[in-house]
């Protein structure tokens, strides 16, 4: 029996057949065969699928349609496939693009082969094909959500996201607009980030009044550029919090500063050979960007220290820790385990700015000296009407709103047609009571318009670590072995990889079949 469970009667249909015309009884399946619908029921379209596709029908999936979607593939042109295949590998697993070229790979796939060249022309075109469909997708009003990223080359890449209200479960889109080079690198500055991301929105038909904020890092070049684009910049919570535990830190340089040099000195060749054979643990070094570096390495520290006497290596034991630091180290890590637990959940991406305040408050109470930089009214907040307008009607308080903070977010409203239509018939008149309950209904209604008043708010994304994702996949897929990658390939390939979902075989086949139009026009004969 199928494996598909509930898939079936239109849900099943509609995956292979396609009707006619829009009112048609006719439906034509992917194989070419048409049937037609008798009455309201799918039996007769369905009893078709059961025993001409059996193998493809019983792969399918009920809440899968990724699967579903590869289980038809095989109905697209031979051309079509190998081509989707090849992409497909290369953008997703971030592959060298000459790996359709290797021989091994030609030998065991089972795409036709392909050149570099061809794949490129078709990895080009497809990435014009995404832009003008992220152009039709992109509503009215987004947020900007923004952060640079230099490779081991050196070249410093712009990544930039866009999201808006939708209805995903986390009540909102994401879309990559850029990742980029930002053309001249000499000066990075607020005025030149202003200019790139002015030619980005053009680049989709949009401008500078569809953005309702700009989400990054609280540095000061961030804030100027917000003040260039006249739009509040949400600072990054994760940043601000990083910040905010690098300055509790510092109480315990000298600690940490030991035991980094103690980790570095394992690192050489005879302690780390030695200690390899007591465990598989490695010595782990912290870095001055993230402090949750600087927790694992004295997390990794703790669980090594046993085995450090046993190596018997003077440097290493005039570098251990003395019992007293010890008990320092493990008072130290319960603290950080607790603050690891907040950096984790501001990795979530259903988090609202909301729930980041109430994180934040509460790490206060346990934190006092953290309120410098996570309070409501830390001076690193560019915009706080605005944040504060933000969080008050996320929390369903919008009656609480000040003068100040309505005008902050006008342009979140939703925007209705204020013309009613006329009925013809005079108005009813209202008794005492009637008027009475309905301003009573109006009155308890008052507090908590969110629903009403505003949009879907959580599209305000409060960090910019959809930025660091694509930055952690870009460090892997731009590795030693491809230094010499120009910019704008590499720019393409990250670009299709993050909107994956935006492009498919239909896009290829398309692609495929324009190209055949236009040889046989005479016109700019494609590479084959």
């Amino acid at each position: 029996m199928a494996s598909n469970g509930e898939l079936r009667g239109k849900n099943l249909v509609e995956l292979f057949f396609t009707r006619d015309t829009p009112t048609s009884k006719v439906w034509i399946c992917k194989c070419g065969q048409r049937r037609t619908q008798t009455g309201t029921g799918y039996t007769n379209l369905a009893s078709h699928i059961t025993s001409a596709h059996s193998e493809q029908y019983v792969q399918l999936q009920i809440g899968n349609p990724a699967k579903n979607k590869t289980v038809l593939d095989h109905f697209w042109p031979k051309k079509a496939q190998s081509i989707h295949a090849w992409i497909s590998m290369i953008v997703t697993g971030l592959l060298p693009f000459s790996f359709c070229e290797n021989e091994h790979a030609r030998r065991y796939m089972r795409p036709e082969p392909v050149s570099r060249n061809t794949l490129m022309k078709y990895l080009k075109s497809l990435g014009e094909t995404v832009e003008k469909k992220i152009a039709s997708t992109l509503p009215d009003t987004f947020c900007l959500v923004f952060d640079g990223w230099t490779s081991k080359d050196n070249t410093h890449y712009m990544g930039m996201f866009a999201t808006y209200a939708s209805k995903e479960p986390n009540g909102y889109s994401k879309i990559l607009l850029t990742f980029s080079p930002m053309g001249e690198e000499e000066s990075l500055g607020a005025q030149e980030h202003f200019e790139f991301a002015t030619f980005v929105l053009e680049l989709y038909g949009k401008t500078w009044t569809n953005v309702a904020s700009l989400i990054g890092d609280n540095c000061p070049s961030n804030k100027a550029f917000a003040n260039k684009a006249r739009k509040p910049l949400v600072g990054c919570a994760s940043h601000r919090f990083n910040l905010a535990v690098k300055d509790m830190l510092e109480d315990y340089t000298n600690l940490t500063t030991k035991v980094y040099h103690l980790m570095k000195k394992l690192r050489n060749i005879i302690p780390s050979a030695k200690l390899r054979k007591m465990t598989p643990l490695r010595p782990k070094c912290g870095n001055v960007t993230r402090w949750s570096i600087t927790f694992v390495m004295m997390e990794r520290y703790m669980k090594c220290k046993e085995f450090l006497p046993q190596l018997c290596l003077d440097d290493v034991d005039d570098l251990l820790p003395t019992a007293r630091e010890d008990r320092e180290i493990e008072a130290l890590l319960e603290r950080l385990a607790d603050l690891d637990s907040v950096t984790k959940a501001l990795q979530q991406e259903n988090l609202t700015m909301w729930d980041v305040r109430q994180l934040f408050d509460t790490v206060i109470v346990e934190y006092p000296e953290s309120a410098t930089r996570i309070s409501a009214d830390s001076d690193i907040v560019h915009n706080k009407t605005f944040e504060r307008a933000i969080v008050k009607i996320q929390k369903g308080s919008v009656g609480e709103l000040i003068t100040e903070e309505m005008k902050s977010v006008e342009v979140l409203q939703i925007v209705r047609s204020n013309s009613a239509p006329q009925s013809k018939y005079p108005a009813k008149i209202e008794s005492l009571a009637e008027r009475a309950l309905k301003r009573q209904k109006l009155d308890d209604t008052a507090g908590n318009q969110s629903d009403a008043k505003y949009m879907d708010l959580r599209f305000i994304v409060p960090t910019s670590n959809i930025c660091e994702r694509l930055f952690s996949k870009a460090g892997y897929g731009l590795d030693s072995r491809r230094q010499n990658t120009l910019p704008s390939n590499f720019e393409l390939q990250m670009f299709l990889h993050a909107n994956n979902d935006l492009w498919g075989i239909k896009e290829v086949n398309d692609l495929l079949t324009k190209e055949t139009h236009t040889d046989n026009d005479g016109d700019e004969p494609g590479e084959v």
